[in-house]
């Protein structure tokens, strides 16, 4: 989300459409999460083959997704290309690539203490 307000208010196209590609990802895992509680349920009466058939569902699903950015970020690219004045990004968009990385920094650090008082397990 801080990618995506960076890159807006910057001028940014690369970087609004690396956030809607973010975006993309994070809503692909929630819909796999969703869909694996369901096609690893046990058979029951009203599916004695199982669930495994919402596996294709979600499949379509995930790929709606990946093609509603894909032309979000085309349509976008398109519309501004045909703008006789491009603008130049503002110098704000350099922090949007520190965005992952100081989130990666945060999740380690924050994971280091309990890794380090339990040591190496082999």
């Amino acid at each position: 989300m801080i990618k995506l307000v960076i890159g807006w208010t910057g001028g940014s196209q690369a970087v609004v459409a690396d956030a809607l590609h973010s975006f993309s990802d994070t809503a692909s895992d929630v819909v796999i999460l969703f869909g694996v509680r369901y096609w690893t349920a046990p058979p029951d009466d009203c599916h004695p083959f199982g669930h495994q058939k919402i596996e294709s569902f979600v499949t379509i699903v995930i790929s709606l997704i990946l093609l509603g950015v894909a032309a979000g970020i085309g349509t976008n690219a398109i519309v501004c290309l045909m703008q006789p004045s491009h603008p130049q990004p503002q110098p704000v968009v350099l922090a949007a690539p520190c965005c992952p990385c100081w989130s990666r920094k945060f999740c380690t650090a924050s994971h280091l203490p309990p890794a380090w008082q339990t040591g190496p397990r082999l």
